[in-house]
């Protein structure tokens, strides 16, 4: 989803020449990138070495590889999802003078204030957020958990459920993935940033 749409995110990614380094090393180790690193962008070096790490998900655990603002943007748009990001409580009314805020393309600017706990009830029951998160901030590293209720279920409608699983369910990367065959993976990896690997492997026409 974000290597699709690198004309909107590639200005966003933005390591830092350590993290850079990082993720040329892993990709030099990779046979069929270690030709390409070279002539391989920010960008292409973020995308490639987040979906690498899932070969290898010990490395998730480092926090280069953690899920970031690029990843969730792209999530977001791909299936045109709502967002409710609120506060610890310990940090309300500080900043911008309110206590979260909803993310939705329908809304103007894209973003709304939540102002108060009264506004908060009402969007916590709403069938129309999707994702409903407490944000908060640790020393070199943000982090969500999702909210829920005691009462009640909350989650995606159905109708996004079914859609999210249709698009895994499709997803050639992902089959590649899931079936072991991990030099598919990376050829499909690089047919989403359409980058041809070197030598190809075949005439196929990529698909993403």
């Amino acid at each position: 989803m974000l290597a699709q749409r690198k004309v909107l995110f590639e200005h966003i990614v933005a390591d830092g020449e350590q993290v850079i380094n990082k993720r040329v090393a892993c990709l030099l180790n990779v046979h069929g990138f270690r030709e390409l690193v070279p002539r391989l962008g920010p960008f292409e070096l973020y995308v490639l070495d987040k979906l690498e790490a899932l070969v290898h998900p010990k490395q998730v655990l480092d926090t280069h590889m953690y899920a970031d603002t690029p990843e969730i943007e792209a999530l977001l748009q791909r299936f045109e999802l709502s967002m409710l990001r609120l506060r610890p409580a310990g940090e309300w009314k500080e900043g911008g003078g309110d206590i979260g805020h909803l993310q939705d393309a329908s809304l103007q600017h894209g973003f709304c204030s939540v102002p108060d706990v009264e506004a908060l009830q009402t969007l916590l029951v709403s069938d129309d957020v999707d994702l409903k998160l407490v944000h908060y901030q640790y020393p070199g590293y943000e982090h969500f958990d999702m909210v829920g209720l005691a009462d009640r279920a909350i989650g995606f409608a159905r109708s996004k459920v079914d859609e999210v699983r249709k698009a895994i369910r499709e997803s050639p990367l992902i089959a590649a993935l899931t079936a072991g065959n991990i030099h598919e993976f990376r050829r499909q990896c690089l047919c989403a940033l359409d980058i041809v690997m070197e030598p190809p492997v075949d005439t196929q026409e990529c698909s993403t």
